[in-house]
């Protein structure tokens, strides 16, 4: 899996794995009341779900900024392990 670099990221590449589980899913059952592979509106359904769970998302102060810093705090302890490495520690 490739690393997401937002959450808006994260929900794009997540709506697409439901909408192949669906189209999957469709492929497998209700074959007498679809074309096979195709659901319709599948597409809408996902966005409803997700506007449904935005809807019950509390935002944190400071996400954005956690988005900026754990990844520099992380470049460091990296850093921090390599000098540990040349020094034999």
């Amino acid at each position: 899996m490739r690393s997401m670099r937002s959450p808006g990221e994260l929900a794009a590449a997540v709506r697409v794995e439901h909408l192949d589980l669906i189209q999957r899913e469709a492929q497998r059952g209700e074959r007498g009341q679809h074309e096979i592979g195709v659901v319709p509106d599948a597409g809408r359904i996902i966005d409803d779900m997700f506007k449904a769970i935005g809807e019950q998302t509390v935002t944190v102060p400071g996400a954005a900024m956690a988005e900026t810093i754990i990844p520099a705090i992380a470049r460091d302890v990296g850093a921090i392990k390599d000098r540990r490495r040349e020094v034999g520690h």
